[in-house]
């Protein structure tokens, strides 16, 4: 037998056909690395079995070894089946902030057009009578969108019939930003909304976005508004005055749904009409398609290339459509509408006051104004502190958590650490490597035996 080589325990030198003698120093090699194992391991409890005093004494510590390693595997497992259910946790934070960026604030009157921009008054009035609140217990069953006298309602429709019959963006004749009086021809937009065509301050063409520097009602925005209910139509509300919104400008999901993150560089806006992805643009791009699909006509409040639905095809086809559309929650999700990842809401209070007071009244009066009450609104929006409060969804189990968790199951339960998992690791590797050694010598001696025995 030649000398032994230096290297992996039971690597020796042979003779081709001494197969026996390779299968037997394998063998010692194998148990001796696992004696050592057993005496050297940080592992709490193995050394106590191997070096046992009695027999009785080497059983009871495998038995607790097993039972703790029984215990660890458990744990384990629920653990890991925590993590992947990928459950969050809610943070909150509150921080003061020396300036905000106000938000996008849109006005529409409740009256969806100026009726004295339309010809045939009298017949889209009684129309809006008939479908709106009051007409529907009343007027719907005497309105018949066939009869003659109806013939505007089937009157064929542009995108420009929207702002050719809305109010004048001249109703809005007083803002005052910061304390700093501002054109309303150069902060006052347009916007079409579900309500009709609306006025936008501070909306998505501003560039940059005001911001706000001071607290306080006389510090926000100050807007004084024309409604001219003299030119309403019958609108859904039967009252009269204005309906507003106010968010940011660009919009996780809460919940067990992805979200899209508009912030990630690879993101792309995948509507066809908003220069912004939100859900609520989402769903009406998808409602519009519904609609056409049903009624083969477009809204004339969705954006779009096909033909403006007319007043008869509103009320015989669209009116139910939409209700269907925005009333089933199947049709909404087969729109595939993802959340944004990151939603900014505003808490709101309101206060009312009457419009004017008994002593502005007298005055107005003295000056010939006498429909301040029944035609003019006054609005402020403002923000009333700066304090920041950010809702955060964080996973319930991070990595660093991981690490501590499993590090801290070993101390437990086995006395060990991430390096005895490390001794472990070698001990297989290296038991493995010299199994591999045996049994590619094995095959080689048997191929070198069967030659010789070939020769004979």
């Amino acid at each position: 037998m030649g000398d032994t080589k230096e290297g992996w325990p039971g690597e020796t030198d042979t003779f081709p056909g001494e197969s026996r003698l390779v299968t037997s120093s394998t063998d010692t090699s194998l148990w001796k690395m696992w004696g050592e194992m057993l005496n050297n391991t940080s592992l709490h409890g193995v050394s106590k079995i191997s070096r046992g005093k009695t027999i009785c004494h080497g059983v009871f510590w495998a038995v607790m070894t097993s039972v703790m390693l029984a215990l660890l595997i458990t744990v384990f497992v629920l653990y890991s089946l925590d993590y992947f259910l990928y459950e969050t946790l809610i943070k909150r934070n509150f921080k003061a902030a020396a300036e905000l960026e106000f938000p996008s604030v849109t006005v529409c009157n409740l009256s969806p057009i100026n009726i004295s921009s339309i010809n045939q008054s009298d017949a889209l009035n009684w129309y809006f009578l008939a479908t709106h609140v009051f007409g529907r217990f009343d007027l719907s069953e005497q309105f018949n969108t066939s009869d003659p006298r109806f013939s505007v309602l089937h009157e064929k429709r542009n995108d420009s019939w929207l702002r050719h019959t809305a109010f004048n963006k001249s109703c809005v004749y007083y803002i005052e930003f910061g304390g700093v009086r501002m054109s309303t021809q150069s902060y006052i937009k347009y916007r079409a909304t579900d309500a009709g065509m609306c006025f936008s301050f501070n909306g998505p063409s501003q560039t940059p976005p005001l911001v706000s520097k001071m607290t306080g009602s006389r510090r926000g925005l100050t807007m004084f508004v024309y409604i001219d209910q003299d030119n309403y139509v019958f609108p859904e509300n039967m009252g009269a005055g204005l309906k507003y919104t106010f968010l940011k400008k660009p919009y996780k999901a809460f919940g067990d749904k992805y979200c899209i993150d508009n912030n990630d560089p690879a993101f792309q806006n995948p509507l066809k009409y908003y220069n912004n992805y939100s859900l609520f643009a989402c769903l009406r791009e998808c409602r519009a398609r519904y609609i056409f699909k049903v009624c083969t006509c477009r809204h004339i409040n969705d954006f779009g290339e096909e033909e403006i639905c007319t007043f008869a095809q509103e009320y015989n086809c669209v009116k139910d459509a939409k209700d269907q559309f925005d009333g089933d929650f199947s049709l909404q999700q087969a729109c595939e509408c993802p959340q944004m990842c990151k939603l900014v809401t505003f808490e709101k209070q309101l206060s009312f006051a009457r419009l004017p007071s008994e002593k502005y009244q007298r005055y107005f009066e003295s000056v010939k104004i006498n429909d301040i009450h029944k035609n003019h609104i006054e609005l402020r929006f403002f923000y009333e502190t700066f304090v920041v409060e950010s809702v955060e969804q964080v996973s319930k189990i991070e990595l660093s958590s991981v690490l501590g968790n499993v590090g801290g199951y070993l101390g437990i339960f086995l006395g060990a650490s991430i390096l005895t998992l490390t001794e472990w690791i070698e001990f297989f590797a290296l038991a493995l490597y010299v199994l591999i050694k045996r049994m590619l010598r094995w095959t080689k001696c048997n191929v070198i035996s069967s030659e010789r025995a070939d020769k004979n």
